[in-house]
Protein backbone atom coordinates (compact mmCIF):
# COMPACT_ATOMS: atom_id res chain seq x y z
CA UNK A 1 0.00 0.00 0.00
CA UNK A 2 1.58 3.52 -1.09
CA UNK A 3 2.54 5.56 1.81
CA UNK A 4 -0.21 8.20 0.56
CA UNK A 5 -3.34 6.03 0.70
CA UNK A 6 -1.95 5.24 4.65
CA UNK A 7 -1.53 8.58 5.50
CA UNK A 8 -5.19 9.68 4.27
CA UNK A 9 -6.38 7.12 6.46
CA UNK A 10 -4.16 8.10 9.63
CA UNK A 11 -5.57 11.35 9.05
CA UNK A 12 -9.41 10.58 8.43
CA UNK A 13 -8.61 8.88 12.01
CA UNK A 14 -7.06 11.70 13.39
CA UNK A 15 -9.87 14.46 12.20
CA UNK A 16 -12.57 12.35 13.72
CA UNK A 17 -11.29 11.82 16.80
CA UNK A 18 -10.09 15.59 16.55
CA UNK A 19 -13.71 16.40 15.87
CA UNK A 20 -15.22 14.05 18.27
CA UNK A 21 -12.70 15.85 21.70
CA UNK A 22 -14.09 19.15 20.43
CA UNK A 23 -17.38 18.32 20.50
CA UNK A 24 -16.59 16.74 23.88
CA UNK A 25 -15.27 20.52 25.11
CA UNK A 26 -11.59 19.00 24.97
CA UNK A 27 -9.89 21.58 23.22
CA UNK A 28 -6.35 20.31 24.33
CA UNK A 29 -6.74 16.66 23.26
CA UNK A 30 -8.51 18.16 19.51
CA UNK A 31 -5.48 20.71 18.99
CA UNK A 32 -3.22 17.83 19.24
CA UNK A 33 -5.41 15.47 17.07
CA UNK A 34 -6.17 17.99 14.56
CA UNK A 35 -2.48 18.87 14.64
CA UNK A 36 -1.32 15.67 14.04
CA UNK A 37 -3.67 15.53 10.99
CA UNK A 38 -2.76 18.18 9.42
CA UNK A 39 0.81 17.70 10.19
CA UNK A 40 0.75 14.38 7.77
CA UNK A 41 0.19 16.69 4.95
CA UNK A 42 3.40 17.10 2.52
CA UNK A 43 2.37 18.16 -0.46
CA UNK A 44 -0.60 17.36 -2.97
CA UNK A 45 -2.03 14.18 -2.77
CA UNK A 46 -0.55 11.41 -5.85
CA UNK A 47 1.45 13.91 -6.76
CA UNK A 48 3.71 13.11 -10.45
CA UNK A 49 1.14 9.97 -10.69
CA UNK A 50 -0.87 10.33 -13.90
CA UNK A 51 -5.02 10.71 -12.34
CA UNK A 52 -8.53 9.17 -14.11
CA UNK A 53 -11.42 10.78 -13.74
CA UNK A 54 -11.87 8.43 -9.88
CA UNK A 55 -8.71 9.15 -8.63
CA UNK A 56 -8.70 12.99 -9.49
CA UNK A 57 -12.09 13.68 -7.65
CA UNK A 58 -10.70 11.85 -4.64
CA UNK A 59 -7.78 13.78 -4.30
CA UNK A 60 -10.09 16.93 -5.11
CA UNK A 61 -12.20 15.69 -1.97
CA UNK A 62 -9.07 14.94 0.17
CA UNK A 63 -7.62 18.40 -0.16
CA UNK A 64 -11.17 20.05 0.75
CA UNK A 65 -11.15 17.52 4.11
CA UNK A 66 -7.43 18.94 4.14
CA UNK A 67 -8.70 22.78 4.05
CA UNK A 68 -11.51 21.90 6.45
CA UNK A 69 -9.27 20.14 9.05
CA UNK A 70 -7.09 23.37 9.01
CA UNK A 71 -9.47 25.83 9.31
CA UNK A 72 -10.95 23.87 12.58
CA UNK A 73 -7.26 23.54 14.15
CA UNK A 74 -7.44 27.12 13.77
CA UNK A 75 -10.41 27.59 14.86
CA UNK A 76 -9.58 25.13 18.06
CA UNK A 77 -6.55 27.27 18.53
CA UNK A 78 -8.40 30.38 18.61
CA UNK A 79 -10.63 29.06 21.60
CA UNK A 80 -7.45 28.36 23.19
CA UNK A 81 -6.10 31.68 23.11
CA UNK A 82 -3.37 30.49 20.37
CA UNK A 83 -4.25 32.99 17.73
CA UNK A 84 -0.15 33.33 17.05
CA UNK A 85 0.00 29.77 16.06
CA UNK A 86 -4.03 30.50 13.89
CA UNK A 87 -3.10 33.31 11.93
CA UNK A 88 0.31 31.29 10.44
CA UNK A 89 -2.28 28.45 9.38
CA UNK A 90 -4.75 30.90 7.84
CA UNK A 91 -2.37 32.75 6.17
CA UNK A 92 -1.25 29.57 4.57
CA UNK A 93 -4.45 28.58 3.29
CA UNK A 94 -5.64 32.09 2.03
CA UNK A 95 -2.14 32.11 0.33
CA UNK A 96 -2.75 29.06 -1.87
CA UNK A 97 -6.88 29.65 -1.99
CA UNK A 98 -7.52 33.32 -2.27
CA UNK A 99 -11.16 32.73 -2.95
CA UNK A 100 -11.56 30.83 0.47
CA UNK A 101 -14.11 32.80 2.55
CA UNK A 102 -14.41 30.56 5.31
CA UNK A 103 -10.59 31.14 6.09
CA UNK A 104 -10.49 34.86 5.69
CA UNK A 105 -13.64 34.83 7.90
CA UNK A 106 -11.46 33.28 10.84
CA UNK A 107 -8.48 35.18 9.72
CA UNK A 108 -10.05 38.26 10.32
CA UNK A 109 -11.46 37.14 13.44
CA UNK A 110 -8.06 36.37 14.85
CA UNK A 111 -6.46 39.41 13.81
CA UNK A 112 -8.82 41.39 15.62
CA UNK A 113 -9.13 38.66 18.45
CA UNK A 114 -5.33 40.10 19.10
CA UNK A 115 -5.71 43.60 18.79
CA UNK A 116 -4.74 44.03 14.74
CA UNK A 117 -7.95 46.00 14.03
CA UNK A 118 -6.75 47.66 10.77
CA UNK A 119 -4.70 44.41 9.98
CA UNK A 120 -8.55 42.86 10.17
CA UNK A 121 -10.29 45.52 8.20
CA UNK A 122 -7.32 44.76 5.88
CA UNK A 123 -8.02 40.98 5.74
CA UNK A 124 -11.90 41.64 4.86
CA UNK A 125 -10.98 44.34 2.03
CA UNK A 126 -8.44 41.98 0.50
CA UNK A 127 -10.90 39.51 -0.05
CA UNK A 128 -13.80 41.47 -0.10
CA UNK A 129 -11.64 42.91 -3.34
CA UNK A 130 -10.82 39.39 -4.88
CA UNK A 131 -14.66 38.80 -5.41
CA UNK A 132 -15.74 41.75 -6.72
CA UNK A 133 -13.41 42.36 -9.11
CA UNK A 134 -13.08 38.41 -10.36
CA UNK A 135 -15.94 36.96 -9.89
CA UNK A 136 -18.32 39.78 -9.74
CA UNK A 137 -20.07 38.82 -5.75
CA UNK A 138 -19.54 40.53 -2.43
CA UNK A 139 -18.40 38.80 0.93
CA UNK A 140 -20.41 36.21 2.48
CA UNK A 141 -22.88 37.72 4.98
CA UNK A 142 -20.57 36.66 8.07
CA UNK A 143 -18.08 37.76 6.53
CA UNK A 144 -19.70 41.40 6.24
CA UNK A 145 -21.76 41.34 10.04
CA UNK A 146 -17.88 40.23 11.09
CA UNK A 147 -16.87 43.64 9.78
CA UNK A 148 -19.68 45.48 11.02
CA UNK A 149 -18.67 44.08 14.63
CA UNK A 150 -15.35 45.11 14.41
CA UNK A 151 -16.28 48.76 13.15
CA UNK A 152 -18.71 48.62 16.14
CA UNK A 153 -16.79 47.84 18.38
CA UNK A 154 -13.50 49.42 18.00
CA UNK A 155 -15.62 52.95 17.50
CA UNK A 156 -16.43 52.39 21.28
CA UNK A 157 -15.43 54.99 23.71
CA UNK A 158 -12.49 54.12 25.85
CA UNK A 159 -8.70 54.94 26.41
CA UNK A 160 -7.24 56.05 23.35
CA UNK A 161 -3.92 53.75 22.04
CA UNK A 162 -2.07 53.84 18.91
CA UNK A 163 -2.69 51.00 16.14
CA UNK A 164 0.19 50.92 14.17
CA UNK A 165 -0.55 50.47 10.22
CA UNK A 166 2.00 50.26 7.88
CA UNK A 167 1.24 51.22 3.99
CA UNK A 168 -0.74 54.01 4.86
CA UNK A 169 -4.36 54.50 5.66
CA UNK A 170 -5.89 54.82 1.55
CA UNK A 171 -3.47 52.94 0.13
CA UNK A 172 -4.84 50.06 -2.20
CA UNK A 173 -8.32 49.94 -0.11
CA UNK A 174 -11.38 50.53 -1.28
CA UNK A 175 -13.30 54.08 0.33
CA UNK A 176 -15.66 52.13 2.56
CA UNK A 177 -12.84 49.90 4.51
CA UNK A 178 -10.36 52.99 4.39
CA UNK A 179 -12.80 55.17 6.40
CA UNK A 180 -13.05 52.34 8.82
CA UNK A 181 -9.14 52.08 9.35
CA UNK A 182 -9.19 55.62 9.94
CA UNK A 183 -11.73 54.81 12.66
CA UNK A 184 -9.16 52.10 14.03
CA UNK A 185 -6.30 54.38 14.08
CA UNK A 186 -7.93 57.11 16.30
CA UNK A 187 -9.84 54.98 19.09
CA UNK A 188 -9.24 52.59 21.85
CA UNK A 189 -8.55 49.16 22.39
CA UNK A 190 -11.08 46.68 21.63
CA UNK A 191 -13.20 43.49 23.47
CA UNK A 192 -13.07 40.22 21.93
CA UNK A 193 -15.70 39.45 19.51
CA UNK A 194 -17.65 36.99 20.73
CA UNK A 195 -16.91 33.62 19.17
CA UNK A 196 -20.63 33.11 17.93
CA UNK A 197 -20.04 35.83 15.00
CA UNK A 198 -18.18 32.77 13.32
CA UNK A 199 -20.48 29.82 12.75
CA UNK A 200 -18.45 26.83 13.49
CA UNK A 201 -18.56 23.83 11.26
Amino acid sequence: MRPEVIDLFCFEVERGTGREALAAGHLDRAREQLGRAVARWKGPMLAGIPLGPVLTARTVTAEEDRLLTVELLADVQLRSGRDDLAIPLLRGVVARHPFREPAYLLLTRALFERGDNAEALTAYDEIRTKLVTELGVGPASNLQELRRSIVAAVSRPGPARAVAFTGGIGAGRSPAVAADVAVVAAVSATPLLPNAVVPHR
